[in-house]
């Protein structure tokens, strides 16, 4: 049951092209399809030919694709405001107030985490920040680790001139990083469930892409992501015209030194099992729904990732001759503290809740007022008595 899809890859490399054109793909094929940028740059609006806000906006040509924006800047007040709200002071807020490496992409990737479990999708698509954005908030872990490890000792230091002066220094003197932490660790474990997530690099056939896609990968694989696909975009076509006679120069020689580092590429990643996706340079720039589609199809037809969608609620009426049904989720990490649910007459309202935001993830409508919904876990999957 994949729920996401996610692109990664050195600035300028095709990213937002290539998650353009999937998300077109499952649109067309009836999956309820929401694109998501977490790149700074946002292009996919400009990609897609429509305005995009941040907040998912419905695509015209292609009625089951909706498109966002996420403001990486404004999830991060939200995050400095979550982060003071679940730790009494000293180093977590040290942290929101100076920043780290990586703090503003991790907020703009928390994001994405509500979203995978908002049943109103059927696939969820991101343009994440250029991978080295995206490894610096991964690393932010063991950054944390090593701050905190460095903070204990000067405390410790502090202590002891403090005795030593008889002058104590406060109990409440706080080194506790957990939630951010909490933050970063729930993104990892998104990241690394291959039955939910299809981790994807995007990359050229070029030295300094390769280099940049190496290094990506050995950081993933570190952190226990899997990489699904490889996309190699803009590569030129051979130029003969079958009897061996090039017709242009320029394009021979292009050609062979892509070829070059395709077949470093393959021997490299085809033994890991990572699968080569090999896309054609255009001659017209990819905007707009026609050439995005073109496009779409072809990475399609090469993808290594299962396209089963299941329903993310089930409604069981009960059989027993009590009154009610019983809606057993089948969503991922989904603990009762993170969810809630809202009665309205005959409408059932399921909202999720990380801290950051209280997002409603269905609505359910009954043919009778619901009196109550009580939570309850059956076989590891959170389920409801509605009655």
């Amino acid at each position: 049951m994949v729920r996401l899809i996610m692109f990664t890859g050195k600035g300028g490399v095709g990213k937002t092209t290539t998650s353009d054109a999937v998300a077109i793909w499952f649109a067309r094929h009836g999956f309820r399809t929401l694109l998501l940028s977490a790149d700074p740059a946002h292009s996919i609006g400009d990609s897609l030919n429509m305005k995009i806000t941040t907040e998912p906006t419905q695509m015209k040509e292609i009625p089951s694709l909706w498109a966002m924006e996420i403001d990486g800047k404004k999830e991060y007040i939200k995050l400095k405001k979550y982060i003071k709200a679940n730790s009494k002071g000293g180093i977590d807020k040290f942290l929101t107030e100076t920043g780290l490496p990586g703090m503003t992409e991790l907020a703009a990737l928390y994001r994405v985490f509500t979203y995978v479990y908002d049943v109103r999708y059927d696939i969820v698509i991101v343009d994440t920040p250029p991978s080295g954005h995206t490894l610096e908030m991964l690393d932010l872990p063991q950054r944390l680790d090593e701050l905190g490890e460095a903070v204990k000792k000067i405390i410790d230091n502090l202590n002891t001139w403090k005795t030593l002066l008889a002058r104590p220094t406060s109990k409440n003197a706080n080194i506790r990083i957990d939630s951010i932490q909490d933050c970063v660790k729930r993104l990892q474990w998104l990241f690394s469930n291959t039955n939910l997530t299809s981790f994807n690099l995007v990359s050229t056939a070029e030295y300094m892409s390769l280099r940049e896609e190496m290094r990506t990968f050995n950081k993933l694989e570190e952190h226990g992501i899997r990489v699904n696909n490889i996309v190699l975009n803009k590569l030129q076509p051979s130029n003969n015209n079958g009897s061996g006679v090039t017709q242009c120069s320029f394009c021979h020689t292009r050609h062979q030194n892509q070829a070059y580092y395709v077949d470093i590429i393959e021997k490299e990643f085809t033994p890991k099992g990572i699968n080569i996706i090999k896309i054609l340079a255009s001659a017209k720039e990819i905007v707009g729904k026609d050439l995005l589609t073109r496009v779409g199809d072809d990475i399609i037809d090469q993808l290594q990732t299962s396209l089963d969608v299941k329903q993310a609620y089930t409604i069981v009426p009960k059989t027993n001759g009590e009154l009610g049904a019983v809606v057993r989720t089948q969503l991922p990490f989904v603990e009762p503290k993170f969810m809630k649910v809202y009665i309205e007459d005959s409408k059932v309202i399921f909202t999720i809740n990380y801290g950051l935001h209280e997002d409603i993830i269905n609505v359910l409508n009954f043919k009778r007022p619901i009196r109550q919904a009580t939570p309850f876990n059956d076989n590891n999957n959170l389920s409801f008595n509605i009655v």
